[in-house]
């Protein structure tokens, strides 16, 4: 440790960041580590006063850490709790960086202050948007707009994107923006930077295909905006989504080429040195000083500052001192995963890789790099995706060598292309037909088999068993002399350690309503193994199967689902699943109502149904499936419906609805789809006994389903309606939800307010939202 005095003060530092934010599993194992770790290096050799000097420091790092943060969060809290959305307020800060996309100007506002109740209170930073690029950056702004707090995530496994706001040290954002006065003289070499970034994006669009402008644009400038949504997954389904961010290889690349150049022009050493350095920061700079870039920007200077005083450099010191600097500047990185990413990269680099490699050089190099970076990480991938590409390792072996001529080709023909488009187009060719052949790669990569290996999201404690396990591994074979052992040890117990932890995490028993806006999804988790899923639709929320369904089924480690129900084929039941079903994930039966109306959106769901491999099968009346712990049966529609029965649910889909009960592990659930008040009576003349605990309330509460003899034979201990609080329908009807609180022992819950609703049957059953509120 006296060796890595930055690396464990950071470790510390870190420590003390995560406590603040109530990160307490985190902080707690890692104070353990690092106690243990310290222990080791001073106890075992009777060197007690060391230990003890080295406590009290982390000691002092931890508090100064905390205090800092603590600081932090509450700036953000005591804004946050004074304002809401739509509230209009007036906020003053200076524009510490911009960005276009759709022909709209972001700014970021630093060192912010808001009037609150006739009080100017400091803020963290806020976002404004304008549809004209008029104030330099360091301008200093007064502006008025409508509050924008960021939506949190409403279920499992979605994009939350108050949480990655907030961790890029964004409180909120202002809509309908006012600027009321400016100023500061604004401009300078940031201003500068920044018209220079804007140059060359327009030089890169024109010299290269749209596609290729796109990925370029992310890889060199670090702009995104024009970067293809499906080609960014591509890559991130293949394990090469790295290459998008500015890293440490630009740098090295574009540093050590400048250095270079101007020791062979004849300038001495700490010249070069300083340029190189001074290079850096204004590319960093302009680029838009992401984390990993600013983390690899300060661990270049590092080590140029250590050639020039001839000191050895340490990587992992090198690596303490950016993380310091990074969490003083924002605490709240510590819940950015860019930051998480960037920072295990570099472990894996500094600790695993060299124990993969030992002395060894030559062609094991490149693998052992791959190896190890990639054992480091994949954790986290696991983590943050819920599912972890298995090709990863192969590809970038494939991928990471010709990124330098990417990289060069692209730089060049950008800055040529700003003098003559031709030229640029020319010389940035190597790079566009590299690019074209990089997702040509990943396209067929993704066509073997199990090349995504759904794992859903890993416990805190498991990520740190697997670390822990690392280790210990690395460590275990240290003595061994033979090097052949050594090395063989140590891939085989690192490929098995990977193996145990990429199994499917697959959840327990459990019924979870989905927030899907207005619309019904509901997953099933019967035990055993056996999943179901229930409808899957909205009519309020676009791309409801890509970006709630799909990553919510992945995050709890459903990798398949076997019997997947449509109530009806409205929207509202059936958007998201036909997106699944595009996806490709694993569905092997779909069920529908043997009266479905045979219309255009049945024959829409028989064509994915059979794009995907997947059976229909029919129920009606007394139909029953067993499918692990769970017996569902089939209540409605009735068998022998006559033709005007069946004309008229042809007109109104939500009549002949797909009425399933469900009996699982002592609990009772009812799900109605989207029946009215008729087919309740109807369902109850047949079944006099549909009491249930669990009733999914029929069409998202409406004032015409859930009538007052249907509920009183009901009469449910938990009772959940769908909605969305933006809907147009009115739901739920005022009057359906007097009647359901007209029953006593029964309780309501809402998606709009609770997002998901976890139900745990059993003798007393268990109800969780996902949302604290």
């Amino acid at each position: 440790m006296a060796k890595r005095p930055m690396l464990m003060a950071a470790c510390v530092f870190l420590l003390g960041t995560c406590y603040a934010g109530n990160q307490h599993a985190v902080w707690i194992m890692g104070t353990m580590t690092a106690g243990l770790y310290m222990f080791l290096c001073f106890g075992t050799q009777r060197r007690f006063s060391n230990f003890v000097l080295w406590m009290m420091l982390a000691a002092l790092v931890f508090v100064i850490a905390a205090a800092h943060s603590t600081k932090a969060l509450t700036v953000r809290s005591r804004v946050l709790g004074q304002i809401s959305d739509g509230d209009i307020v007036t906020v003053s800060g200076e524009i510490s960086k911009k960005q276009i996309q759709e022909n709209q100007y972001i700014y970021q506002l630093s060192n912010c202050y808001i009037m609150l109740s006739g009080e100017t209170v400091s803020c963290n930073d806020v976002l404004i948007t304008l549809s004209e690029d008029s104030y330099s950056i360091r301008k200093i702004l007064i502006v008025t707009g409508q509050v924008n707090i960021f939506y949190q995530a409403s279920n499992d496994g979605n994009f939350d994107q108050r949480r990655y706001y907030n961790s890029l040290g964004i409180d909120f954002e202002l809509d309908e923006a006012s600027v009321k006065a400016a100023y500061g003289s604004g401009g300078g070499a940031e201003e500068l930077l920044h018209r220079l970034r804007l140059r060359l994006r327009e030089s890169i669009k024109e010299i290269t295909d749209e596609e290729s402008a796109g990925v370029l644009c992310g890889m060199l400038l670090g702009d995104k905006s024009l970067l293809d949504d499906e080609l960014k997954s591509l890559y991130q389904k293949a394990g090469i989504s790295h290459i998008l961010a500015i890293s440490g290889l630009h740098i090295s690349i574009f540093a050590a080429g400048v250095y270079r150049l101007l020791r062979r022009r004849g300038a001495g050493f700490a010249i070069s040195a300083a340029i190189g350095a001074c290079f850096v920061a204004g590319y960093v700079c302009m680029s838009g000083s992401g984390v990993s870039a600013v983390r690899a920007a300060c661990m270049f200077i590092l080590y140029m500052q250590a050639a020039a005083a001839a000191r050895t450099y340490d990587l992992l010191n090198a690596l303490g001192i950016s993380v310091i600097g990074l969490l003083w500047e924002n605490p709240f990185l510590t819940e950015y995963s860019g930051f998480v990413f960037s920072i295990t990269a570099m472990l894996g680099i500094g600790f695993v890789v060299p124990a993969l490699l030992g002395e060894g050089k030559g062609p094991w190099q490149a693998a052992a790099g791959s190896i190890g970076i990639t054992a480091a990480t994949i954790p986290i991938t696991a983590f943050y995706y819920y599912e972890v590409p298995v090709y990863s390792i192969p590809v970038n072996l494939l991928v990471v060598p010709l990124l330098t001529v990417v990289l060069i080709s692209g730089a060049a023909g950008a800055v040529f292309g700003c003098i003559n488009s031709f030229a640029g187009r020319i010389i940035v060719y190597p790079a566009s037909l590299l690019l074209k052949g990089f997702k040509l790669l990943c396209t067929h990569v993704l066509m073997l088999p199990q090349a995504q290996k759904i794992t859903g999201q890993p416990g805190i404690w498991e990520i740190g068993v697997y670390y822990l396990v690392l280790s210990l591994i690395i460590l275990f074979f240290n003595p061994i002399k033979s090097k052949r052992i050594k090395h063989v040890g140590r891939y085989a117990s690192l490929a098995l350690l990977v193996l145990v932890f990429l199994r499917c995490r697959t959840p327990g028993v459990q019924v979870d309503y989905l927030d899907v806006g207005q619309g019904d999804g509901i997953f099933i988790s019967a035990g055993g193994g056996y999943c179901c899923f229930i409808d899957g639709g909205s009519s309020n929320v676009s791309s409801v199967g890509e970006y709630r369904i799909l990553p919510y089924l992945k995050a709890v480690g459903a990798d398949h689902v076997d019997y997947w129900f449509v109530s009806h084929a409205d929207t509202d039941h059936t958007s998201g699943l036909l997106e699944v079903l595009e996806s490709g994930y694993s569905v092997e039966y779909l069920v529908l109502s043997d009266a479905i109306p045979r219309d255009d959106a049945w024959e829409e769901l028989c064509l994915y149904a059979e794009e995907n491999d997947t059976q229909i099968i029919y129920m009606t009346e007394g139909d029953e499936l067993l499918i692990g712990e769970a017996d569902i049966t089939c209540l409605y529609p009735f068998s022998g419906l006559s033709e005007e029965e069946l004309a008229a649910g042809g007109e109104d889909r939500n009549l002949l609805s797909l009425v399933l009960c469900m009996e699982l592990c002592g609990s009772r659930f009812l799900f109605l789809g989207d029946i009215s008040s008729d087919e309740e009576i109807k369902i109850l003349e047949a079944y006099p006994d549909v009491s249930a605990d669990v009733y999914k309330v029929a069409h998202h509460g409406s004032n015409y389903s859930s009538c007052e003899e249907f509920l009183e034979a009901v009469y449910p201990e938990i009772a959940v309606i769908s909605c969305s609080s933006t809907n147009n329908y009115g739901h739920p009807g005022i009057y359906t939800v007097e009647r359901l609180s007209a029953l006593e022992d029964t309780d309501i819950y809402y998606t709009m307010d609770s997002g998901r609703i976890r139900v745990i049957p059993g003798e007393e059953i268990k109800v969780q939202g996902y949302i604290d509120y």
